[in-house]
């Protein structure tokens, strides 16, 4: 089965920054990969600008979804679970629902990768197969870099359902 990288684009600017999520409770937990310890429901102010950009993936900060993607995530995992995040711009009186997926946490990373020495920057995605065969939705453990990985089937689900702002890329398995 082929795998792909799905992330923000990046090339894009003007894409959120949620303000005082360092305050917020559990998040150091959420930021590891654990975010039921999360509200369910929670809301995060971003900066005003009216130049404000909401792309369907929001992986700067913590892993995010919009709507149409959770859609395509609860096809090929109905148990799923996910904490709800408002984005709330008060002055442009602008606000966006995300939803952040409970994923599992893969330890998969190949020694082929392209990393520095702390994993907190992966150039080139190598995964071993052996630890994936079969898994259509998880993140990469081990890694500072926060890196979501989908199978070709839940790739193809997502680009049916014509998201903005997203990037998949192909990743390689040894």
């Amino acid at each position: 089965m082929e795998y792909f990288r799905l992330e923000q684009d990046k090339r894009v600017p003007y894409g959120v920054l949620m303000q005082g999520l360092s305050k917020m409770e559990n998040i150091q937990e959420a930021l590891k990969g654990n975010i039921i310890p999360l509200k369910r429901m929670n809301v995060v102010f971003v900066p005003p600008s009216r130049f404000n950009w909401y792309p369907d993936v929001l992986d700067r900060q913590l892993f995010l979804v919009q709507e149409n993607v959770k859609e395509a995530f609860d096809l090929y995992q109905p148990d799923l679970q996910y904490r709800y995040f408002c984005l709330l711009d008060n002055q442009n009186q602008v606000h966006k629902f995300y939803y952040a997926p409970a994923l599992e946490m893969v330890d998969c990373l190949s020694e082929e990768s392209g990393c520095n020495l702390d994993k907190s920057v992966i150039r080139n995605v190598v995964l071993r197969k052996e630890s994936i065969d079969g898994k259509d939705l998880f993140r990469i453990a081990g890694v500072k870099e926060l890196v979501v990985i989908v199978s070709l089937p839940m790739a193809e689900s997502l680009l049916r359902r014509r998201p903005k702002g997203i990037r998949i890329l192909h990743v390689e398995i040894m």
